[in-house]
């Protein structure tokens, strides 16, 4: 297995007064990546770059994830549509890097996923 870069996006809202800039920590890619650690295939072979969680320009966000051979997305209803718009973006600057969404019930509109996490890990064509 060749070495690949990996970022996880769990964008949220800022919480409470402006002057705190207090957002919810990524809660669910943390526990994710913290899991897959336990495995030595994952932990020698894919390196974690950025670990996404405030909402700010898409472009900005494209530009920090430029390096990720593989960008996966905890979404939500709160967070969906901007997810998709910035794996809009990635697919058209780097289309060689794997889309993956993870949702909890909603459809794939998206036509730049490569795959997604609904129940049982699926890509297109098969499982991951």
């Amino acid at each position: 297995m060749s070495s690949k870069i990996i970022s996880l996006v769990q964008p949220n809202f800022q919480q409470g007064p402006k002057e705190f800039n207090a957002h919810y920590l990524p809660y669910s890619v943390g526990v994710l990546w913290s899991y897959v650690q336990q495995f030595p295939k994952i932990r020698d072979n894919i390196t974690l770059d950025q670990l996404i969680w405030n909402r700010t320009d898409v472009r900005i966000n494209v530009d920090l994830l430029k390096k990720s051979d593989i960008i996966a997305f905890s979404t939500y209803v709160w967070n969906k549509n901007y997810n998709y718009a910035l794996a809009k973006q990635l697919k058209e600057n780097n289309p060689a890097c794997i889309i993956i969404f993870g949702e909890t019930k909603y459809y794939f509109e998206n036509t730049q996923l490569d795959g997604w996490v609904l129940g049982r890990p699926t890509k297109k064509g098969g499982v991951i």
